[in-house]
C-alpha cells in the first residue's frame, strides 16, 4: 500500500468509528477544554507519605490515625468537586 491509500483507508475507518460510536470518538479526541487540572489527589497522597510517619513517632499513632482520617475525607470531598 502507497501513502495515499494507507491515509485513505484510515479516514475511512475514523469516518465509520465516528458514525458507529461518536461518544467513543469524542473521547479519543481528548479533551477539548484548557490545561490539565492541578493533581490535588496526588499532592494529598504525597504529604501524607511523608508526613504522616514523623507524625507518628513525634505525637503518637493515634494523632496520626485522626490525621489521616481527616486527609482522606478532605480528599474525598476535594475530588467529588471536580
Amino acid at each position: 500500500m502507497s501513502g495515499d491509500q494507507e491515509m485513505r483507508a484510515l479516514h475511512d475507518i475514523e469516518l465509520h468509528l465516528t458514525h458507529e460510536d461518536p461518544a467513543f470518538a469524542t473521547r479519543m479526541r481528548g479533551p477539548q477544554t484548557g490545561p490539565r487540572p492541578f493533581p490535588t489527589v496526588f499532592v494529598g497522597c504525597a504529604l501524607l507519605y511523608l508526613t504522616l510517619p514523623i507524625e507518628a513517632l513525634l505525637l503518637g499513632w493515634i494523632v496520626a490515625l485522626v490525621t489521616l482520617l481527616v486527609a482522606v475525607v478532605l480528599l474525598v470531598l476535594l475530588r467529588q468537586l471536580h
